[in-house]
């Protein structure tokens, strides 16, 4: 690793930010190049990077490597620099479109029983109106969300046919009562 070097009379004592440790004689010492403060090497190689709030000394970022057993790709740590949802948005994860998916996932399980359950108009209505929420959310968030669209429409659709079989099934039930009386 280039600039490594033994740790030197000012830098013995010192604190390592990654590991918290002091640097002692003899230890390989990598200083960042930007905020000038001394890791130990091994916590420089391991977080990829100085560890120090704020700073934007970091080492190459190498490509993507998968594990031995395939899976996702290894990415650098999270540190105070690299919040979660940046090590995750580097995944392809969006948090806002994950959330939107569990909500149209949910509206989708409502419609379904909205219809199987044909003698209730709840369940297609909930189904309705929280299909139309996720797609003004999605709107509003200026998301593209192709799935939680998806599912969105297609619980809108199932509950309105929820909705049109209990009023179906209402309709049916007022004629037979009427022609008995």
């Amino acid at each position: 690793m280039q600039g490594v070097h033994p740790a030197t009379e000012e830098e013995i004592g010192k604190t390592c930010p990654y590991c918290r440790f002091p640097l002692k004689p003899g230890e390989q010492v990598m200083t960042c190049p930007a905020c000038k403060l001394p890791h130990h090497a091994d916590c420089w190689a391991e977080n990829q990077g100085c560890t120090t709030y704020g700073c934007r000394g970091v080492a190459p970022t190498p490509a993507p490597t998968f594990g031995g057993g395939g899976g996702l790709p290894t990415t650098r740590p999270v540190t105070p620099q690299r919040p979660v949802a940046d090590v995750l948005g580097e995944m392809g994860f969006n948090p806002q479109e994950a959330e939107l998916d569990g909500r149209g996932t949910t509206a989708l399980i409502i419609a379904i029983l909205g219809i199987l359950v044909c003698c209730l108009p709840g369940p297609g209505v909930v189904a309705i109106v929280m299909g139309a929420r996720i797609l003004a959310d999605a709107n509003i968030r200026r998301l593209t969300a192709a799935s939680a669209r998806s599912k969105a429409i297609w619980a809108i659709v199932l509950g309105s046919v929820g909705v049109l079989a209990n009023i179906a099934a209402i309709v049916m039930m007022a004629g037979r009562g009427g022609g008995m009386g």
